[in-house]
């Protein structure tokens, strides 16, 4: 029983990692691309 919370609480953090970073890439591409844009503009 342990064991499965202990694996649980890990697939947890990991899958926050993974949202954090794709949040923050998402993030980082738009400005990217918004600031192109204003800049062509």
């Amino acid at each position: 029983m342990m064991i499965w919370h202990y694996i649980l609480t890990r697939m947890n953090f990991v899958l926050k990692i993974v949202i954090l970073c794709v949040s923050l890439c998402v993030y980082v591409f738009l400005c990217i691309k918004f600031k192109f844009i204003n800049f062509y503009i």
